[in-house]
């Protein structure tokens, strides 16, 4: 319930949901235990939705119509339209908080809150981001990951969850052939990371804003699972079932037990798929329009390279130091690196917006750290002559420098 609570509380004070914030909403009010939304409302902000409240028809519309827009933006989500029925009363009560309005529903006070309000939009700076993730069970439980103590935190068939003393989870099973296949989801939001082991011993890391799909016990031919962003994996070797990634519904990486990097952000010009040991082979999946090449095979310290223009193609040396840098808690920006690029992932790894103004030409490289505040990071780069920044609560303006 902490967690749920301190998730929730997040939800409401929050005026943009980042995607993995409309993910974790969408699947706790698809689950069962709704009634402790109810009953947190209820008791901290004196607010009456029982189940027994009713909708005038233009209300029910407004509601349906913002629960559409700002929970539904994660493609590929089918939901059922009884669902809008049942979570109705709750989505009032997110429509006033989202709004601004909620002041006007508790006994706190309304200039306390708005100075809380600005004091939270306005920050004097950006501290880095850290391990948060959500994790949601078979059962579409929700665990707050960042919250959770360390030891057993959940059980899936034969495989207990557990929380390490150094925050990583890992998936320990009982090596018995599951009954059932039971896929459990961790995705990290913007300022977020997490690295977790899975049943057979793979180790994952995933960056900002990823997600990753997959069974909490594996089957005994076969080991699957899907990512969205940018992940990091190190698969144990196991000849007796290959190990697949599917990549963002577009491709699908095949291996037996190597190291590598997939990037697959859709904001990106392409998704990259970095080897660092090892072989894998990426196949394009049936309905891709990107049929110019349908596979490719790589070796150590190659990469492929998948896009709409191009389809899928080889690099032979890329900047391994820059694939890798994420993982290794730190920014490097290779000489080719422009700073629309480089405001992506410092937006990811900040929550913070960017707005580029002006013209900006050239290219910045070099490394630079990720576990300090966005301050310092704005400072290095403006040194170069080539930038500088206007930052506002968690907004940053990107304009040419004076060089």
């Amino acid at each position: 319930m902490p967690e749920i609570k301190k998730q929730l509380y997040h939800i409401l004070e929050t005026t943009e949901w980042s995607q993995a914030d409309r993910s974790w909403l969408l699947q706790y009010l698809e689950s069962s235990n709704t009634s402790e939304l109810q009953k947190l409302l209820h008791d901290e902000f004196s607010v009456n939705i029982g189940t027994g409240e009713t909708l005038d028809n233009e209300r029910a519309k407004q509601l349906l119509e913002f629960i559409h827009q700002e929970i539904i933006k994660t493609p590929g989500r089918v939901i059922n339209i009884n669902l809008w029925k049942r979570i109705a009363a709750i989505a009032a009560v997110f429509f006033l908080f989202l709004t601004g309005a909620y002041f006007l529903l508790s006994d706190k006070p309304p200039a306390k809150i708005a100075q809380k309000q600005v004091e939270k939009q306005v920050p004097s700076d950006i501290r880095p981001g850290g391990n948060k993730a959500v994790l949601t069970l078979a059962d579409n439980s929700i665990i707050v990951l960042d919250d959770a103590q360390n030891g057993t935190i959940a059980s899936q068939g034969n495989t207990k969850i557990l929380k390490l003393n150094d925050g990583r989870i890992a998936y320990n099973d009982l090596n018995e052939k599951p009954l059932q296949v039971l896929y459990n989801t961790i995705t990290t939001p913007r300022g977020g990371q997490y690295q977790l082991t899975l049943s057979d011993g793979t180790k994952v890391w995933l960056n900002s804003t990823s997600s990753l799909r997959f069974p909490a016990s594996f089957p005994s031919n076969e080991r699957k699972v899907e990512i969205t962003g940018e992940v990091y994996f190190e698969v144990a070797k196991l000849e007796s079932a290959p190990f697949k990634v599917v990549v963002s519904d577009k491709a699908e990486v095949k291996v037996l037990g190597t190291h590598f990097n997939i990037n697959s952000y859709p904001d990106e010009l392409s998704i990259n798929t970095t080897l660092l040991e090892g072989s894998v082979n990426i196949t394009l999946l049936q309905g891709t329009n990107m049929n110019k090449k349908a596979s490719l095979a790589l070796l150590p310290g190659q990469q492929a390279q998948l896009s709409k223009n191009a389809g899928l193609i080889l690099n032979e040396k890329p900047d391994l130091q820059e694939v890798m840098a994420w993982k290794n808690g730190k920014f490097y920006f290779g000489e080719a690196t422009d700073i629309a690029a480089i405001m992506r992932q410092i937006s990811r790894w900040y929550d913070i917006d960017v707005e580029i103004k002006g013209e900006i030409n050239e290219h910045l490289g070099g490394s630079l750290p990720r576990d300090v505040n966005v301050s310092k990071i704005f400072n290095t780069l403006e040194k170069t002559g080539s930038v500088k920044f206007e930052l506002t609560g968690r907004k940053v303006i990107v304009m040419p420098g004076k060089k």
